[in-house]
């Protein structure tokens, strides 16, 4: 069965709130939140967010959907780096794959390296074990 992959890029950090983010950029999230928000009852986040999302698809290809959030962001490179920099900003593009027993591809071309440097962007990527 394939596995159920999504890819995400966001910012953080606790100098801005997400619409300062939205207007400084002029992108629209998939979604956000503050600090002051929780995540479970009890715990309260420790940083403001601002998210870009493919949403979950089966599918193997994670770079492909890498890509699709890039084609947002790149002509906004620029303006990201600038104010993320200028904010003390975090930037990262996370690759999520809840894997049965197929596992997505993690090859990356350098074309897409270069992309995430161009954001001044982290890569992490999450592979779950799942039972169905």
């Amino acid at each position: 069965m394939p596995p159920k992959i999504a890819a995400e890029f966001t910012i953080t950090g606790t100098s801005v709130t997400p619409d300062e983010i939205t207007k400084a950029i002029g992108v629209t999230p998939s979604s956000t939140w503050k600090m002051s928000d929780t995540n479970i009852p009890v715990l309260q986040r420790k940083y403001n967010g601002w998210c870009i999302s493919t949403g979950y698809q089966k599918a193997f290809d994670l770079e492909k959907y890498a890509r699709q959030v890039l084609e947002i962001l790149l002509p906004k490179s620029e303006t990201i780096t600038t104010f993320c920099q200028k904010n003390g900003l975090d930037c990262e593009l996370s690759l999520i794959a809840y894997v049965i027993d197929e596992t997505p591809s993690t090859t990356f071309s350098k074309e897409l390296v270069s992309d995430l440097a161009r954001l001044n962007a982290s890569l992490d990527i999450d592979i779950i074990l799942t039972t169905g």
